[in-house]
């Protein structure tokens, strides 16, 4: 900013007068020292300590995970690493990531962000055109001893020293980046976890995902990333085929700033992020986004489902993005009524947004069934389910939780083997949030969903209304 500041004011002072003059007698000065600085170094070896291509293995070894290290960090504080009790064990902290965004493009400010199986976290520093030693998809060695933890907005980074401005305790960047963080070898960039807009969520920020059928709303769509004029961040909104919505933000120093958004639907890979909890997405290149396919509203619509779901590594769903009174209807789930017509449908109460499925009103008589079934995940890695449930107006068990490996679109086709998991009944108060505890999903193997089915039938034999919320899907 300070560089263009600058550029403003000469513009400004070109137009007095003697500023010409002014001008070239500098310009003479500067010349002279040039020539006097290049004899003076022209014998010195000048070369940088440049990581090779493929990179170096620096024989180091990670300590404990980016989420370990995460989990020590409250919100809003700042944490010098030295000072957490339960790393003091630790004859040196140290983790390992490998870089999934840099500064190259522009998109990030004298930052880059790095992650493990485990999470992400962004490395703050003052070393201009860092990505020559830390490339997207070089491995990381960040020892961290003598280091600061903090967050911007909800998002933690790492950074190396603290100062007090407006009376209050800052973290500042790290000024000896290449003391504290080893580049290592060059493995590529991690594959992006599959994710739909409602499964994003606080354990995804500062990660490579990836999310399929999207588009720019219209009025984003056809208009620069960003500001280029002013330089100014923007915030562009994109869409998937159900309305669920998320925000783009760039950079207007990025170099893409200046290009247009496509106007078509596709497939977009970027790095989540939060502010204050609001998800939003960042590119690093132009090439994170493949919109070349026909948009929503202007060919075949994708139905709630198409076949196999997508698959997952991990979900968390708290319907928080859906209006109240709406049918659950988000890209990679299946809401499906068997009999009747009823969907589960979103409900809010207080400010919680949940999903309920009741025969309630229902004065046709008809029994009704209805499924809200996840999208897949592969679970040949052991996974873990939580929720939680609740009842209102009891006078049934109308709830039930499943598992399926050859569910496509219709879960009367597929077949489907019963949970046994803690539930909301006829013993718990109306309205009351009962937690499913850790259900652990062992001894399973292949691509499976998991469904909630509510059975019911009014006016009145079994209308107890259930609600469900907090979904998670994660590995053991």
């Amino acid at each position: 900013n300070q560089f263009f500041i600058q550029k403003i004011n000469n513009q400004k002072n070109a137009r007095q007068p003697g500023f010409k003059l002014s001008i070239m007698k500098k310009i003479f000065q500067i010349s002279l020292f040039f020539l006097g600085f290049l004899f003076a170094t022209g014998c010195v070896d000048q070369t940088f300590d440049l990581p090779p291509v493929d990179g170096v293995d620096p024989n180091l070894e990670a300590t404990l995970t980016i989420a370990e290290l995460k989990s020590h960090h409250f919100s809003g504080a700042i944490e010098n690493i030295d000072s957490i009790d339960a790393l003091r064990n630790l004859s040196e902290v140290i983790i390992k990531g490998t870089v999934v965004a840099d500064d190259r493009s522009g998109n990030w400010f004298r930052s880059f962000v790095i992650q493990d199986e485990t999470g992400g976290i962004e490395i703050t520093h003052t070393q201009a055109d860092a990505y020559v030693f830390y490339a997207i998809g070089r491995e990381v060695y960040v020892r961290c001893n003598g280091l600061y933890m903090s967050d911007d907005s909800g998002v933690i980074q790492l950074g190396g020293y603290t100062y007090v401005q407006n009376g209050g305790l800052r973290m500042g960047a790290i000024t000896d980046i290449f003391k504290r963080v080893e580049p290592g070898v060059r493995v590529g960039e991690p594959t992006p976890a599959l994710k739909t807009i409602g499964g994003l969520g606080y354990n995804d920020i500062n990660t490579l995902v990836e999310l399929e059928n999207m588009q720019f709303v219209t009025a984003d769509a056809g208009v620069t990333f960003a500001d280029v004029v002013g330089f100014r961040t923007l915030n562009r909104t994109l869409e998937d085929c159900f309305g669920n919505q998320i925000v783009l933000r760039t950079s207007g120093f990025a170099e893409f700033a200046g290009e247009k958004t496509p106007d078509g639907n596709g497939t977009i890979k970027a790095i989540y992020s939060e502010f204050n909890g609001t998800g939003q997405l960042f590119i690093r290149e132009l090439t994170d986004i493949q919109f070349d396919s026909t948009r929503c509203g202007q060919g075949t619509d994708p139905e709630p489902c198409t076949g196999t779901p997508p698959i997952l590594e991990e979900l968390e769903m708290d319907f928080q993005q859906f209006s109240d009174n709406e049918d659950i209807m988000t890209a990679g789930w299946t809401n499906q009524a068997v009999s009747s017509n009823r969907l589960w449908r979103a409900r809010t109460f207080d400010g919680n947004t949940y999903a309920q499925a009741t025969a309630f009103g229902d004065n046709s008589g008809e029994p009704m069934e209805a499924w809200l079934i996840t999208p897949a995940f592969d679970f040949s890695v052991p996974k873990v389910l939580s929720f939680e449930s609740a009842q209102a107006f009891y006078n049934h068990d109308g709830l039930s939780v499943w598992i399926s490996f050859d569910f496509e679109c219709d879960a009367t086709k597929a077949t489907w083997e019963q949970l046994n998991v803690p539930l909301a009944g006829q013993s718990d108060p109306d309205h009351a949030w009962i937690p499913s505890g850790p259900v652990e999903l062992t001894g399973y193997s292949g691509i499976g969903v998991i469904g909630f089915r509510y059975v019911g039938q009014g006016p009145d034999a079994m209308t107890t209304s259930y609600r469900i919320d907090n979904i998670v899907v994660e590995d053991l």
